[in-house]
């Protein structure tokens, strides 16, 4: 039918947006979609489903970064529509930026509640996250086995007693 459409209409950004997405959405005629998208997109330059629909094929392309910047920009100018949301987080994580993703997800699903598929991309990349601590670890104190103020026995060479770099590891200061 979109084709059809696009027979009769054949410079109607919205038409070629359309056909653009579903060829992304499905893994079809991605190079097609990836033209007609950047035509939709030419016609129509601030339309937020063209960005969106750019964004995606570039995504199934493989076309990451680039993917990135027109997800980045369609989600803003939506203000944040789920969907948008949900094709950024999946290029955050393409591009190893797991936290973003997560992130970018989690907004998606307070906008779409019912949305099982956004819940478990949620689940899937938060058991991946490795723990963080909320408190910084100390910061580990050297402490001499010798009076500061004379040189060591061994050469000018200090030992540290376990704390710091490693226990029994050599250090050596100079002047000493």
């Amino acid at each position: 039918i979109l084709r059809e459409g696009l027979a009769k209409y054949p410079n109607s950004p919205d038409l070629m947006n359309d056909l653009a997405y579903l060829c992304a959405d499905a893994w079809t005629h991605l190079p097609e979609a990836l033209a007609r998208s950047a035509k939709a997109a030419a016609l129509a330059p601030s339309d937020e489903p063209s960005l969106d629909t750019r964004g995606w094929v570039a995504f199934r392309l493989g076309q990451i970064k680039d993917a990135l910047a027109y997800l980045q920009r369609a989600a803003v100018l939506t203000n944040n529509d789920p969907v948008v949301l949900q094709h950024l987080g999946d290029a955050y994580l393409k591009l190893g930026r797991r936290r973003d993703a997560i992130a970018s997800w989690r907004q998606a699903l307070e906008r779409d509640p019912g949305n099982s598929d956004l819940a478990n991309r949620i689940d899937a990349a938060t058991a991946q996250v490795p723990h963080v601590h909320s408190r910084p670890a100390p910061t580990p104190e050297i402490h001499l086995l010798f009076h500061p103020l004379s040189s060591p026995p061994w050469g000018g060479t200090v030992l540290l007693d376990g704390t710091g770099p490693g226990p029994g590891q050599e250090f050596s200061l100079p002047g000493l």
